[in-house]
């Protein structure tokens, strides 16, 4: 198993983990919808991803654990804001139905965006989840250096109330499960001060 930061060369290794997975707990395999159009729901999610994710966009961006034969088998994607210090964790997908992948991608995310001054991050999951979610996506030493609070929820089939939350990580999209934003941040005692070459 090899962790690697996904680019365009990536874009057919991910494509079979789109077509295995549920979407806030609703399957996306082949949906037909009633009418003249019939939308391929995993071919349009990976070529969306593969436009935001896999570009020269620098402020989005995925790591991949890729199998022996180079196959992505789980993937972990984020957004890091211009506006403050902080990034906001967009996608989790993969093929594996134990959580040890997901702990892995995580764990090295969290490095990436500490070495860049990033020392917190929202993420947005189904309230369904919220007691059992730090248990099934953070590893040991991640739970011990992070704390989070929650922000707030969102009904099903309603915008967030933010602006940079419902474009990032609603996509602007309203969701069939109730939902809840979190704030997840680094201990205190773990942090360095950066400096950021200005003054006052």
């Amino acid at each position: 198993m090899e962790a690697v930061k996904l680019n365009s060369t990536h874009g057919d290794l991910i494509k079979p983990i789109f077509f295995k997975n549920k979407f806030m707990g609703v399957s996306i395999d082949q949906h037909k919808f009633p009418g003249e159009y019939n939308l391929d729901v995993p071919n349009i999610l990976h070529n969306m991803f593969c436009n935001t994710y896999l570009s020269d966009n620098k402020q989005f961006v995925a790591y991949g654990l890729l199998d022996d034969s180079g196959i992505c088998n789980s993937l972990l994607s984020f957004y890091e804001s211009h506006d403050d210090a902080s990034w906001y964790w967009t996608h989790i997908k993969t093929m594996n139905s134990n959580s040890g992948a997901i702990k892995v991608l995580l764990d090295i995310v969290m490095e990436h965006n500490e070495r860049n001054g990033r020392f917190k991050f929202y993420s947005m999951f189904p309230l369904r989840y919220r007691n059992s979610y730090r248990r099934l996506a953070f590893s040991n030493t991640a739970k011990e250096r992070y704390d989070y609070f929650d922000e707030y929820m969102v009904e099903s089939k309603n915008q967030a109330k933010f602006t940079l939350v419902w474009q990032i990580l609603y996509n602007r999209t309203l969701l069939p499960p109730d939902t809840i934003v979190r704030c997840t941040f680094l201990k205190q005692k773990y942090r360095t001060v950066l400096w950021n070459g200005g003054g006052l």
